[in-house]
């Protein structure tokens, strides 16, 4: 059985990495998918990553967006993604790659398991040229999960993280932004994945032991400063309830 996937890609400033983006997704040996590509707040580089992503509109299984304002991941999930009960969402932001051309192929097998909700792991900072896999180049932190309260525990659900399109409709938008009101921007991934994996439950969620995303990491201590606070308000939220 095939599974169909959403891979949504959204990132802002990334020119230089587009093409390494879409060319991996292109490049899948997998391809019942659609790739949705958000470029957000898409002028603030004069509009070179906009530009660039364009150029591969004209690829089968992908669209191409930029809003004019700057709505951050979640914004641009809100809008990409409300259509997704029935398909599975794979999140590979616009600035980082699928580790070579079979993942997707891996994430089907996993999938034909109709009791597997979600994925997530494990991504990899190496150079372009060095891709072989290579337990020395790994730098991800995602690790198996033992069925611990997931806020409670140091983050693990990182890259490569996958899940069913129900699980996303079930987040409440409110869990989706902090108390300003605005939605969470440096802590989005666990803003989402937390909810993901309470509802999923842990025998409903696969951690992927094998390279699956090329990640690029940007030194940001603003950024940090508010994932820090981020964090914190996320962990004191109440949990999701295990879906039957």
């Amino acid at each position: 059985m095939n599974n169909h996937f959403l891979v949504f890609s959204a990132g802002r400033d990334c020119a230089p990495l587009v093409r390494h983006n879409v060319a991996s997704v292109i490049s899948q040996t997998y391809d019942d998918y659609v790739h949705v590509v958000a470029v957000d707040d898409s002028q603030c580089d004069g509009g070179a990553t906009l530009d660039e992503a364009m150029k591969f509109d004209r690829f089968p299984n992908r669209a191409v967006v930029g809003s004019v304002e700057r709505l951050h991941w979640i914004g641009n999930a809100k809008l990409a993604l409300d259509a997704v009960e029935d398909s599975i969402v794979v999140i590979l932001d616009l600035d980082d790659s699928f580790w070579d051309r079979h993942v997707l192929d891996i994430l089907n097998v996993v999938y034909q398991d109709p009791n597997v909700w979600a994925t997530y792991g494990q991504y990899a900072v190496v150079p372009k040229s060095e891709r072989s896999f290579n337990k020395q180049w790994f730098v991800g932190h995602c690790l198996p999960w033992r069925g611990e309260h997931p806020r409670s525990i140091p983050w693990i659900f990182s890259h490569l993280m996958t899940f069913r399109g129900f699980l996303w409709n079930s987040i409440k938008d409110q869990d989706l932004r902090g108390p300003d009101g605005q939605y969470f921007h440096a802590t989005r991934d666990a803003a989402v994945m937390w909810p993901v994996v309470e509802m999923a439950g842990p025998k409903r969620v696969r951690f992927i032991d094998r390279p699956m995303v090329i990640y690029t990491a940007r030194d940001n201590p603003a950024f940090r400063e508010e994932q820090i606070r981020n964090e914190a308000i996320l962990r004191g939220m109440p949990a999701y309830e295990q879906l039957p």
